[in-house]
């Protein structure tokens, strides 16, 4: 946006603390000190938004440890001990996460009401239910970003380029550009396995059963993605994956199954021509690719328009940090996800606002309308499943070694190679059975 946003915070981040001091959830006290964990980008977001109300409140300012890491690594880093040595009271995930963060570990514990029914009150509906599990609160919504689309140069394609896979491969080698897609991460395969007239977003989902013995919460998915539709839009996908160099990643491969650190250093040194990701990567693309920079929603491949997640951030409270601890971070949970806050996310991260007020601004729809990165996630929502209701830990180890195969076309079991790509669709739908049953029927349900 073309003005400073960040200016506004300091005058209704008082009000905001207001709810933080005595009642339910406990006192805040003043010079509170916290670690918080988020992605690199939320850095400065944090500096922004904390800086500004150090500034309005010189008597209760804040001080904190940011850490930087994932959505993804850390709701699973504090799954695993939320007591890890430099915990973090205040994290940033992504919604898949918390069914097992709060389900199955107890570590997040719904909101205390005083500050639930103010983000309930504030917040777009959808981000309260990717927050919510059984009708409580437990997480403050950050953004509704989470989703992905196609990033491309203006200068090497034009949109008939750019509408398949087919054609957005066969151009790009003939300008020696690559395209970039972690296909071998269970956020981006699911893509072919939801796209329209294969299994579509709606096909999977799950629910928590609790095993024989009694002591374990166990998701047990339903997934049809080992349907004989399934099996022929994976094996085509491999196939036109592996023609264009995917299943070994060399300098002379189009299409490339990399991380965003891969498109990063693809945009710098001048070999990517497009790449799939979010609004997250808005800003790399813009200062490689300047006026270039172009987004739509996902191509077709083998004439099927392909899905995709959309998904929540959230911070989340975690409960095993000491009752003061806790009573801070809800104190910075709510500034960090105010109206002013999300309005400065979007500023520096081009993170979409929850925040009903903060949708409503002139000035962030003024923008929101020239912005393409904004209208092809948009666009691309349409074909998107629900990530908080579609998957949760189990389901990333199965699909990131989908993806894998599917770019290399080949799968090993006990040391043996079977080239699923020379067995065609019969094949894949043998390997495709077998990495679903570990969704639908988890071995972990009878112990």
């Amino acid at each position: 946006m073309k003005k400073s946003l960040i200016g506004i915070l300091g005058l209704s981040a008082m009000a905001l603390v207001a709810c933080g001091e005595g009642g339910e959830g406990g006192t805040t006290g003043t010079n509170a000190r916290i670690r918080i964990w988020g992605p690199t980008e939320e850095r400065a977001v944090v500096e922004a938004v904390i800086g500004a109300y150090n500034d309005a409140n010189p008597n209760d300012k804040i001080t904190y440890d940011f850490t930087a890491i994932t959505e993804a690594d850390a709701g699973t880093t504090v799954a695993a001990d939320p007591t890890v040595e430099g915990y973090p009271a205040l994290f940033a995930c992504a919604d898949d996460h918390l069914s097992n963060l709060a389900t199955i570990r107890g570590i997040v514990t719904p909101l205390p009401n005083i500050y639930a029914e103010d983000v309930i009150e504030a917040t777009a509906e959808t981000a309260v239910t990717a927050g919510s599990i059984d009708g409580q609160l437990y997480a403050y919504p950050i953004s509704v970003d989470n989703g992905y689309f196609l990033y491309y140069d203006a200068r090497v394609y034009d949109e008939t380029d750019v509408a398949t896979f087919e054609g957005l491969l066969e151009k790009s080698a003939e300008a020696n550009k690559q395209v970039i897609m972690d296909v071998e991460n269970g956020y981006y395969s699911a893509a072919f396995f939801m796209a329209q007239g294969v299994c579509g977003p709606e096909s999977l989902s799950y629910e928590y059963q609790t095993n024989k013995s009694g002591t374990q919460q166990v998701a047990v998915y339903d997934c049809d993605w080992d349907s004989d539709a399934a099996a022929e839009m994976i094996y085509e996908s491999s196939k036109l994956f592996t023609t264009y160099g995917s299943k070994e990643v060399t300098p002379a491969a189009t299409m490339v199954g990399a991380e965003d650190k891969d498109i990063n250093t693809g945009l710098g040194n001048g070999t990517l021509g497009a790449f799939v990701s979010g609004t997250w990567l808005n800003a790399n693309a813009v200062t490689a690719w300047g006026d270039n920079v172009r987004a739509v929603k996902l191509p077709t491949l083998q004439g099927h328009q392909l899905g995709s997640f959309a998904g929540t951030k959230l911070y989340c409270v975690n409960g095993y940090a000491t009752p003061q601890e806790q009573a801070t971070a809800h104190k910075v949970a709510q500034i960090l996800t105010s109206k002013e806050a999300q309005l400065t996310r979007y500023e520096l991260r081009s993170s979409i606002p929850c925040n009903l007020e903060a949708q409503a601004d002139e000035d962030y729809i003024a923008d929101v309308a020239t912005n393409p990165t904004l209208a092809a996630l948009q666009e691309q929502s349409k074909y998107a499943a629900v990530q908080a209701t579609s998957a949760e830990a189990t389901y990333w180890t199965v699909g990131e070694a989908i993806g894998g195969v599917i770019l290399r076309g080949t799968y090993t079991e006990n040391e043996v190679e079977t080239d699923l790509n020379k067995g065609g669709v019969a094949a894949w739908k043998k390997y495709l059975e077998a990495q679903v049953a570990l969704l639908t029927d988890p071995a972990a349900l009878d112990a």
